[in-house]
């Protein structure tokens, strides 16, 4: 029998190691070459690939070579980051590796609130297990005002943070066992990226309906 090809595989993670982003994010692009995608996932650490975000085969010939050297090995890079420089998995992230980086920008002011259900006489004896966010929109004359609703959540049974945001259809998406402020980082991170994903799509409906309203 011959040998089982290697793909190698890419998805965005978070690592508390990563030089902070200009929106304070620490989110990763990591790849790495592996027989199967659950082969992969499990070099990431995670059972399922489905856990993994943005997970897919990669067809950058940069990142190819880069995983292909050492199959197995999981290779990373802030998601900002477009030089082309990775570290393996633990390996030391040392002062400049990936330049200066961009200056961090004031957060803007949003407040996370404790959305935990409680027993009586736990709260402020035990730590939160739920953290919402609401988004509101400033309507135009005449229209209703819109928000968005964030959960950063545990959930019964598992270990680590849970994110579910029903308006962009994102339900119990597994955020790692990590901090609690990580965790919400981290789903900022996401939300933001499905909603630029989201408004990419629909500025692209937008332009075929006026393109044929102008034909």
């Amino acid at each position: 029998m011959g040998k089982t090809k290697l793909k190698v595989y890419g998805w965005q993670g978070h690592r508390s190691e990563c030089p902070p982003a200009a929106n304070g994010g620490q989110q990763t692009r990591e790849i790495v070459a592996a027989p199967s995608k659950a082969a992969a996932a499990r070099a990431a650490g995670k059972k399922d690939p489905r856990s993994l975000f943005n997970f897919d085969e990669t067809g950058n010939q940069h990142e190819i070579e880069i995983a292909m050297a050492e199959p197995g090995t999981v290779f990373w890079r802030p998601l900002d980051h477009r030089k082309g420089t990775y570290l393996r998995d633990g390996e030391t992230v040392t002062p400049g590796v990936f330049g200066d980086g961009p200056k961090r920008k004031k957060k803007a002011a949003l407040t996370w609130k404790d959305e935990s259900s409680y027993a009586q006489g736990e709260r402020g004896k035990v730590d939160p297990k739920a953290w919402g966010l609401t988004l509101e929109s400033e309507p135009r004359p005449g229209a209703f005002r819109r928000s968005s609703y964030i959960l950063v959540h545990r959930y019964v049974g598992c270990d680590g943070w849970f994110l579910t945001c029903r308006d962009l259809g994102l339900d119990t998406r597994e955020l790692g066992d990590i901090s609690a402020d990580e965790a919400k980082q981290q789903a900022v991170d996401i939300v933001a990226q499905a909603m630029s994903a989201r408004i990419e799509t629909l500025q692209a409906h937008l332009a075929q309906l006026k393109a044929w309203s102008d034909g």
